[in-house]
């Protein structure tokens, strides 16, 4: 994983995580991560993008450099609230202020001004992401992904300003099939309806990191699990398999770092195969 870009704010690198995405570029904003691991977060962590594969990096920063051509200057000014000394010297007297502190920033989030803003990444003058804030954090994100004039898109973030879930239309078709939600940020579940009959197809669930952790499989016409395969650090180990399409994974699979089969065993029987 390497650092491509560090902005003003969380603002900033939102416009350029967005812009890396629609090329395919897999990213992580470490001043979300950081921000709901500790609590707080300092200005210097604040807005720093960073590429998930290592062979992204060069490419990344040529996308960057060709956006920061089109936009020579910075994005909206963001404010950085800096929370308060955290250790109190009487525990009630921070009860009470942590209450009426989290009644002051509940209201003013639901009261403040929304603005909103956009960024051109194709560079046609036309907006094809559009960022709505509230209360100088990112609420909503609509992006056209891939410049055909439609939303592929759609991001809610929560009151801290961290994603909590998304649509997306991955083969451009017009129809959202892919829905995600998100713990604190992180992605924590990824689910694909291939063919919006409201049944599940696919399901991806992750690790806090980002790996992937298990996916589960259904057989399209009966909505029946089919299989279950499980990855450590992003590599296929095993996997369950329901053989005979009767509802029971009655095979099981291993594989080896090359992802070829080591092992199948006969659930029913124990016995290797």
């Amino acid at each position: 994983m390497k650092q491509v870009f560090t902005g003003l704010n969380n603002v900033e690198a939102h416009v350029i995580a967005h812009l890396l995405e629609a090329e395919g570029i897999k990213t992580s904003l470490s001043g979300e991560y950081l921000s709901s691991a500790r609590g707080e977060l300092a200005a210097q962590d604040q807005g720093k993008v960073w590429v998930m594969a290592d062979a992204d990096e060069v490419r990344a920063l040529e996308l960057i450099a060709r956006w920061e051509k089109r936009n020579p200057t910075s994005a909206k000014n963001a404010t950085h609230n800096e929370r308060p000394d955290s250790r109190p010297n009487r525990a009630v007297i921070w009860m009470f202020i942590s209450f009426v502190m989290g009644c002051l920033l509940t209201y003013s989030y639901f009261y403040s001004p929304v603005f909103h803003d956009g960024a051109d990444n194709k560079g046609d003058g036309k907006l094809d992401m559009h960022y709505t804030y509230k209360n100088n954090l990112i609420a909503k994100v609509e992006g056209d992904l891939n410049f055909d004039g439609k939303i592929d898109l759609k991001e809610k973030y929560d009151v801290r300003g961290l994603i909590k879930s998304s649509l997306r239309d991955m083969d451009y078709d017009g129809v959202f099939e892919t829905t995600m939600t998100y713990e604190n940020g992180a992605a924590e579940k990824e689910v694909r309806d291939y063919n919006q009959d409201g049944k599940t197809d696919i399901e991806f669930f992750y690790r806090e990191n980002g790996d992937i952790k298990t996916t589960q499989l259904y057989d399209p016409k009966t909505g029946r699990l089919v299989k279950i395969s499980d990855y450590e650090n992003g590599t296929l180990i095993s996997a369950l398999y329901d053989s005979d399409q009767n509802g029971s994974l009655d095979i099981k699979y291993t594989y080896d770092p090359y992802k070829e089969i080591a092992s199948k065993i006969n659930l029913s029987t124990q016995k290797s195969e």
